[in-house]
């Protein structure tokens, strides 16, 4: 199976620095790397930047 993983930092109200990042916590669990090992296909895209918000 072919998966993909792009973290999308965000949380609940748009701001700063309590962002949550589930592609993150994935990562760091080893999720990616234990797919890996039943034979998937795992690419990691990293984050996406998420500009500041303003006012």
């Amino acid at each position: 199976m072919k998966i993909s993983l792009l973290g999308v930092p965000f949380n609940s109200d748009g701001t700063t620095p309590e962002e949550e990042n589930p592609a993150k916590v994935l990562r760091n669990t080893g999720l990616t790397t234990l797919l890996k090992s039943k034979g998937h296909s795992v690419t990691d895209y990293g984050d996406i930047a998420i500009p500041k918000p303003e006012g």
